[in-house]
């Protein structure tokens, strides 16, 4: 059994949680649950499975709350927090460090549908949208960094075209720890971001992320147009309006 869920609402002020009763009340927050205690299971042969998760007590929490909004009551009689704070900076609304890899946190955030998760998405977006300018200079210059002497560069240099090509995630070590070499012994996310932001003011692997799956539902949107268009030509009727809403030059099904 974990300790008593918190009760949380979401206020008018930027990062705003109260308090409110026994029952959990829960307004544009997402993963608001800590989990209780048991043996840790992992996905797969994970290396640490078998763990024993220790209970996280609010002793463990940190929460990061309006200036204006009433401190949280503690659900456990005794007990405090371990910090608050007043982040508007941020979108976390709370932290703990895993129990199974005390250098890794969990984090409690607003839910997708929020107004300040939907702002921070769109300003990915617009980022992503600006990338297009850029994207091919700076392909030309990593892919001129795969003969870098330095090895520090050439590691940067593989990760971003992973990065863009793969759509892989940008992350530190988590979980596995299944001993062996790394294979960017020589990099983290922060040399990464550095390197990206030369290259592009503002730019991450999300920008990434966002800019490559914009282009493919783009392009698979064009080739279900075209592929309905093919159809009708094959039936003998018109093709569809286009996106001005003027027909769509008629093309026969070789074309």
């Amino acid at each position: 059994m974990g300790f008593p869920y918190l009760s949380l609402r979401f206020l008018p002020s930027k990062h705003s949680l109260i308090h409110i009763g026994a029952r959990i009340i829960v307004k544009n927050v997402g993963n608001f649950r800590v989990k209780p205690p048991g043996l840790f299971r992992g996905r797969g042969e994970h290396p640490k499975m078998g763990k024993l998760k220790k209970r996280i007590r609010p002793s463990d929490i940190t929460i990061n709350i309006g200036k204006d909004a009433p401190i949280p009551e503690c659900p456990i009689p005794g007990q405090r927090w371990k910090e608050i704070r007043h982040d508007n900076t941020v979108t976390w609304l709370a932290f703990w460090n895993d129990p199974i890899n005390p250098k890794e946190f969990k984090y409690v955030f607003l839910e997708a549908r929020s107004s300040l998760k939907g702002q921070s998405d769109k300003e990915i977006y617009e980022k992503a949208r600006l990338l297009k300018d850029y994207i091919q200079g700076i392909r030309a210059a990593y892919t001129k960094d795969f003969a870098s002497n330095d090895v520090t560069k050439r590691q940067i240099v593989v990760a971003t075209y992973l990065i863009d090509k793969l759509a892989l995630r940008a992350g530190n070590e988590k979980v596995w720890e299944c001993g062996g070499d790394d294979l960017f012994d020589e990099l983290d996310t922060s040399k990464l971001n550095a390197r990206l932001k030369e290259l592009m003011p503002g730019v991450t692997a999300k920008v990434f992320h966002a800019y490559n799956a914009s282009i493919n539902l783009d392009e698979m949107g064009i080739l279900d147009g075209l592929k309905t268009d093919l159809a009708l030509e094959k039936k003998g009727k018109p093709p569809l309006k286009g996106a001005d809403g003027k027909p769509r030059k008629n093309l026969n099904p070789e074309a």
